[in-house]
């Protein structure tokens, strides 16, 4: 079943917008009866997602996250979307817990609450970086059950 548009937005790839976005996700949840252990797992790998977005891919400089959410029955895909210089793709993976430190658990949080994790390098007339996260929620779930 082919996906629905749910919400789509931007953020400047800053911090200080990371609590701002974070809202939206929560109302976007609460208008789709998501229940609350799942719409706050999916926030914070979102969240996760975005600081990685800008620290690792805008390191600093000014920039833009686009957020594309979508939806079909049971699965909900997020599109996050930068044009920052395009990442290694191959550099990106979940670290040993052995050698984390605070702040080096991002892309463990999105493997371990998200069903799909894909990410893209965009090229063309802009270049930049996708990320693409899927979410199954099964019906049982949706009203916090």
């Amino acid at each position: 079943m082919p996906y629905q548009p749910v919400k789509q937005f931007e953020i400047d790839a800053l911090p200080i917008n990371l609590q701002p976005m974070r809202e939206v996700l929560r109302r976007v949840f609460v208008e789709h009866h998501i229940a609350k252990k799942i719409a706050d797992e999916m926030v914070i790998a979102l969240n996760e997602a975005c600081m990685n977005i800008i620290e690792h891919a805008y390191k600093g400089k000014k920039g833009v996250i686009q957020i594309n959410i979508k939806k079909n029955t049971n699965q909900w895909c997020f599109e996050l979307t930068d044009f920052a210089p395009p990442v290694d793709i191959k550099s990106i993976r979940a670290k040993d817990l052995a050698e984390v430190r605070p702040g080096g658990l991002g892309v463990n949080f999105l493997y371990q609450i998200m069903d799909s994790v894909k990410y893209e390098n965009i090229s063309g007339e802009q270049t930049g970086n996708r990320l693409l996260l899927t979410k199954e929620i099964k019906q049982e779930n949706k009203d916090g059950m």
